[in-house]
Order: C-alpha cells, then structure tokens, then sequence
C-alpha cells in the first residue's frame, strides 16, 4: 500500500497530519494516537478482507473462526448471568447456571429451525447446507432440512453441556482428592463400584480432552487449507457444510 492510498482512504477528519515531519510532531497530541490506530486497524483489515473470496459459497477460515469466538462467548456469558441473577434473587447460582443452559439451547434450536444455522452464524450471513459427494467426485451442495439442522442443534448443545459438567466433575475431583490420578494399572480391571467408575473417569478425562481438542484442531487447520469443507467433525459425521446466504435465501425468508 502506498503513503497516498491509505491516506485518501481515510475520512477526512483522521488525516490530520498529512505533512507533519518529526521535528514539529507533538507525540501526546490525542488526535495523533487516533490517526495511528485508526491507520493501523485499516491496514489489518484490508489484509483480513484479501483473504475473504466472495464468489466462493464457503466462508473463509476467519469468519467461521469469529463465529465460534461468538458462539462460545455467547453461551458462557448467558450461562454466567443468568446464573448470577438467580442468585441475586435468592435461588442457587447452580440451578441458574442449568436454567441459562437450557435458554441457550432453546435459542440456538430456533436459530436453525429459522435461519439454517447458529445464532452467530446468523449473524455473520452463514447458513448450512448438506454436502454430497457425486461418484465423479464433484461436491454437491443442497438445503438441509428442518428436522436435520434442528437435530445438528441439539447435538452441538448436548455436547457443549456435557462438555461442561465433565469439566466442572473433573475439577471438583481433583481438589477433592489431591491424591495423584489413578494409572493404567488401577483400572486395568472392569468397575464393580462408583468409586471405581470415579477412578476410571479421572483417568480417561484428560485423554478424551486432549482427543477431542487434537481433532477440532486438525480439523480447523485442514479448512483453512482447503482439505475439507467441514469446519469441524460434528459437521462431517452430519455431511453439512456452513455457507454464505444467497439472495435465494434472503428472498424465501421474505
């Protein structure tokens, strides 16, 4: 980029030193400080928008990157404060923090009923679609219908609030029984008692983590490559896809 295309490309209002020089630059002018954030934040997104083809129907890997920074932000703030408010009304935090959950599923449920995808995806113009692949190896793309994206919903919340709990177990475990967690050896045999399916769960949760984290990751890093079309293995074991909004769309939602 050259010094004059940023600069007209720039509201007149932030070009305010177009021909300053170090000697007479007064480093604490606030003015100054806005020009540069605002430069360099043009910059960046002009490098972010290079990577975004619009004729393709699949997003680019930062936007779906942003929509799951919403999607889970989204969840753990509604959680968190539906939660608090429960507790400031004199319930338990813990039953809040269930019922935020469930609104969080009931949102995200008619989110695809309504508008084909999540709530972020709604909300950055993305919908989902099935994937087919033809025997000549051509992929095929094709609206999803109400019951399927409904029940892609519900399995993305269920695993996100089981997700949770485990987690939430895990810890409570561990500070708990400080003791170090059970080896291999220690439930090498079949559980016959809840304490041993405690032992077996302490054992097998930090390998299911890092499974399931490997495997999300591998599959975010093959999108953005262009390997697969599926952000992540939920979607593939689904055979959808998310993809941009069409003015199809736009007009069968009028």
């Amino acid at each position: 980029f050259s010094k004059n295309a940023i600069r007209s490309a720039l509201p007149p209002r932030l070009s305010y030193y177009p021909n300053t020089t170090s000697h007479n630059l007064n480093t604490n002018d606030p003015a100054l400080h806005t020009y540069q954030t605002t430069l360099q934040t043009t910059l960046e997104m002009d490098l972010w928008l290079l990577s975004i083809d619009p004729l393709t129907p699949l997003p680019s890997f930062h936007e779906l990157y942003l929509c799951d920074a919403v999607s889970k932000t989204f969840r753990d703030a509604l959680t968190r404060y539906v939660g608090i408010g429960v507790n400031y009304v004199g319930g338990r935090r813990v039953y809040g923090e269930m019922l935020g959950r469930f609104l969080v599923g009931a949102a995200e449920v008619r989110s695809a009923a309504t508008n084909g995808g999540s709530l972020a995806e709604a909300m950055y113009g993305c919908t989902k679609s099935s994937l087919m692949t033809t025997p000549d190896g051509s992929r095929v793309m094709s609206d999803v219908s109400k019951p399927a994206r409904i029940s892609l919903a519900v399995a993305e919340w269920a695993l996100w609030v089981l997700g949770v709990a485990a987690k939430k177990r895990f810890e409570e475990m561990s500070r708990s029984n400080p003791s170090p967690p059970p080896t291999a050896a220690d439930v090498a045999s079949l559980p016959e008692s809840l304490a041993d399916l405690k032992r077996l769960f302490r054992f097998l949760y930090p390998y299911l983590i890092q499974t399931t984290s490997g495997l999300s990751f591998a599959y975010k890093w093959a999108y953005l490559y262009g390997f697969t079309p599926h952000f992540t293995p939920l979607l593939h074991l689904a055979s959808q896809t998310v993809r941009r909004l069409t003015m199809r769309d736009v007009r069968a939602r009028q």
